[in-house]
């Protein structure tokens, strides 16, 4: 209960005077006359003095009292103390540590567990609370946004793609930041965070101000046993000899040694089992010569001797490898040798200068001006010239400096030593970003536009010492993995985006079409081989859980993550009761209303019975 207006209790005091009125008030004594001329021909009298006496108990007082003190009450407007409204903002949890099968509380998985943690949450919201559930996996997905609760658990209930784990780890940090958004536009209520997770990850930096919403950590999950292919990769022999020799490594996160059988496929054919003796918190690595001309790789390991293991995503793994000029790279250049020699090496790349050739396209080079229309696919622009660009003069004898070093073009490159003689001084568009500068202009961009990957160079490779430096192979590599990632060895990390053929159609491990109308492909976050259908050409890729950080499993206590907005002063009584909640209540139902019809009522009441009175004296 709580008074909207307390300065109205003044008139409570009404009460206690209408009641001294009645002590107070003289009472004269009725005498008959004959006659009211005789009347005056009596002496006058005095008066007779005030004197206090106890109150008659007479209907009529009752009901004046209960009309001022009803009449009072509802100027003070009291009204049934409710719990403020809320906004939950839910953080589900979809790291593959989360498909664990622990056993704890009964549910399969810690997925599963979390899930209903969620309902419980949902469980305690009331009619004017509001629910918004984010999954946080390799990418932040709203569920269900400012959600009723009937809403929320209908999303909760559901068996859809989006409400299990994926085998990737969790954005923590990007999911906070989501949330501390919603908390700074909320315009109602109060917004509290509840992050339903195991904890295996890092712990999360968070700021030294307190955030503008409450946030709690629920944890789920207990120990657990697990064996898992944690690496796989391929490279061709140094030899140079046909195939490709294969490394896996494979890890025992249990607390005891364990002796694990490793199966390997070369396509379909079964490789000789291994057996590995692998230490407690140990790994272990294997190494294969594959046959010539293998074109997918599988490991698995398995303890048929040691404990249940908990995740079963991380059992195998699978490589794709690509054959020798498998995608076609055109080279439009007046000296195509430079690019052709450094694409050479690259695994499943055919670099030719043949555009005439019908058949899909890796990415193009071109060098010099720029056609319109663009070709499609990935495009690398070396020195460019034409309407794309606009020309602002010439750069010379420049020295590069690295604007983004973390960016994937770049990585593992030193450009230090890089000396360019002369260099076309472009103005980008906006959609372009520069990576490397020379302090008078840009020398390397990259960026996306119209669903196609773009880098440019700004400058001729011949007009420069690149070609002489060991960062020129180094940087085609990345280039030809940003703009074709598929062109590799083919295995790529849970969520992680696949550029394909624009409009491909995509199937998953689940046997679900995806559609990629912009040529990019984000749902990966399922461990399995996808399968990419287009027109003119049919491929695959592998997503690969292969993360130790994923496969420990280890839950593990995150107290950064207990944080508590500024207290409000009030509504302590609540905030007992509800250990999440720590907001005054607000006030719901008004009660003035039916205080004032009582009021009304007994004025037409106390009017009626003093009339009767009159009529009856």
């Amino acid at each position: 209960m709580s008074l909207l207006n307390p300065g109205a209790l003044w008139w409570l005091l009404l009460v206690p005077a209408l009641i001294a009125l009645y002590m107070l008030r003289p009472r004269p004594r009725r005498r008959p006359v004959s006659s009211l001329r005789l009347w005056e021909g009596l002496p006058v009298l005095e008066r007779p003095r005030a004197r206090l006496r106890r109150p008659p108990l007479s209907l009529l007082l009752i009901m004046q009292a209960l009309l001022l003190l009803f009449g009072s009450l509802a100027l003070v407007r009291p009204a049934l103390t409710a719990p403020p409204a809320r906004h939950l903002v839910i953080l589900l949890d979809a790291s593959g540590s989360m498909q664990a099968r622990d056993g704890s509380g009964g549910f399969t998985t810690r997925f599963e567990r979390a899930v209903a943690e969620a309902m419980r949450l949902a469980g305690d919201m009331s009619a004017a609370d509001r629910a918004t559930l984010l999954r946080v996996g390799p990418r932040v997905t709203t569920l269900c946004s400012a959600c009723t609760r009937e809403d929320l658990e209908r999303v909760l209930d559901s068996k859809g793609t989006l409400t299990r784990p994926s085998a990737g780890r969790a954005d923590v940090r990007s999911a906070l930041s989501m949330a501390a958004g919603l908390a700074r536009s909320a315009t109602y209520g109060t917004v509290q965070a509840f992050l339903v997770s195991d904890g295996a990850f890092e712990p999360v930096q968070v700021d030294a101000d307190r955030p503008p919403f409450d946030m709690s950590f629920v944890p789920v999950g207990g120990p657990v046993q697990n064996v898992a292919v944690t690496a796989l990769s391929a490279r061709r022999p140094p030899d140079g000899s046909p195939g490709y020799v294969a490394l896996a490594r494979v890890s025992n996160f249990t607390g005891s040694d364990l002796s694990i059988e490793v199966r390997a496929l070369a396509d379909t054919v079964p490789l000789p089992v291994r057996g590995q003796q692998v230490p407690a918190g140990g790994h272990a690595d294997l190494i294969w010569q594959l046959p010539a001309g293998t074109a997918k790789f599988t490991v698995s390991a398995s303890a048929p001797a040691g404990p249940a293991d908990a995740i079963a995503a991380d059992d195998s793994a699978v490589l794709f490898l690509p054959s020798a000029g498998e995608h076609r790279v055109v080279v439009r250049s007046t000296q195509p040798g430079l690019y052709v020699r450094a694409l050479q090496g690259i695994p499943g790349l055919r670099p030719t200068d043949d555009a005439t050739t019908e058949g899909p396209v890796a990415f193009t080079i071109v060098e010099g001006h720029v056609p319109d229309p663009l070709p499609s696919g990935g495009l690398l622009l070396v020195n460019p010239e034409g309407g794309l660009f606009g020309a602002g003069g010439e750069l010379r004898d420049v020295r590069a400096q690295a604007v983004q070093p973390d960016h994937e073009l770049l990585a593992g490159i030193d450009l230090q030593a890089l000396m360019v003689y002369r260099a076309r001084l472009i103005e980008p568009p906006p959609w372009l970003e520069v990576l490397v500068d020379s302090g008078h202009g840009p020398l390397l961009l990259a960026g996306e536009q119209a669903g196609r990957r773009v880098v440019v160079l700004a400058f001729d490779p011949q007009e420069s010492n690149l070609p002489k430096l060991a960062a020129f192979p180094l940087l085609m590599a990345n280039v030809a993995d940003w703009l074709y990632p598929l062109a590799g060895v083919q295995w790529v990390r849970p969520g992680e985006a696949v550029r394909v053929a624009p409009g491909a159609s995509v199937i998953g491990p689940d046997g679900q079409v995806s559609i990629a109308p912009d040529g990019m492909f984000e749902h990966t976050e399922q461990a399995g081989v996808y399968r990419v259908m287009t027109p003119g050409e049919s491929l695959s890729f592998a997503v690969n859980m292969a993360d130790p950080a994923e496969s420990l499993a280890a839950p593990r206590p995150h107290p950064e993550l207990e944080r508590r907005a500024a207290p409000t002063g009030a509504g302590d009584e609540y905030a007992q009761s509800h250990p999440y909640s720590h907001s005054r209540p607000q006030p719901g139902q008004e009660l003035w209303l039916p205080l004032a019809a009582l009021a009304l009522v007994l004025l037409s009441g106390e009017w009626l019975l003093y009339c009767w009175k009159r009529g009856q004296a």
